[in-house]
């Protein structure tokens, strides 16, 4: 049974050959510190180290790890979506240090801790946090949803290892537009909007 039959099957609910192994997407993945140390004691390079989520401080794996590991899923997901490791300059933002995100969500974390302690970042800064009608939301800089720049070459990606792997393919699931809401205007301004302001 190779790694999609595998997979395909437990979705199924049927039984396996063996448990299929996951690593990589947004709820699998490793924490950079743990995956550096992995590396060090496995004496493996990668070159590229990138950030699968830069909030949760995990990795993509490289492909030496997912071979060495038996590792049954590759995940599919925007190539522009990634974040070099070597490329990532923290922004200070008053007792916060982090990064915004594209719709302007500051994800920080004590402005007095060295980086190295951090091991995630919270959304910190609500760019909602201060309107009061659905008038400020429509005319919010949003980014430009029909950007497709960051899914260049996605398509071809995954046809390859469609057509020229046996792996099972996946794609990192994200929350819920309820969800970024709370990023957006802050989770108890979301929560209280609900009930008192359900134009919002």
């Amino acid at each position: 049974m190779n790694s999609r039959e595998r997979v395909n099957t437990t979705l199924n609910h049927k039984e396996p050959d063996k448990v299929p192994i996951d690593l990589g997407g947004n709820q699998s993945s490793i924490h950079i510190k743990a995956y550096k140390k992995l590396l060090d004691y496995l004496e493996i390079e990668d070159e590229n180290v990138q950030y699968a989520d830069f909030v949760q401080q995990i990795v993509r794996p490289c492909d030496k790890i997912l071979e060495r590991f038996g590792i049954d899923v590759r995940y599919v997901q925007p190539l522009g979506g990634m974040v070099r490791v070597q490329d990532m300059e923290p922004q200070y933002e008053g007792k916060y240090v982090g990064l915004y995100d594209q719709f302007g969500v500051f994800w920080g974390n004590d402005a007095k801790k060295d980086l190295d302690e951090i091991l995630y970042y919270d959304p910190v800064i609500h760019p909602f946090a201060d309107f009061k009608s659905v008038s400020d939301i429509r005319d919010f800089n949003w980014p430009d949803g029909k950007d497709k720049t960051p899914f260049n070459g996605l398509k071809e990606c995954a046809k390859d290892l469609r057509d020229n792997t046996d792996f099972a393919l996946s794609t990192p699931p994200v929350g819920c537009i309820y969800e970024y809401c709370t990023f957006l205007f802050g989770f108890t301004k979301t929560l209280r909007y609900l009930r008192t302001k359900p134009e919002f």
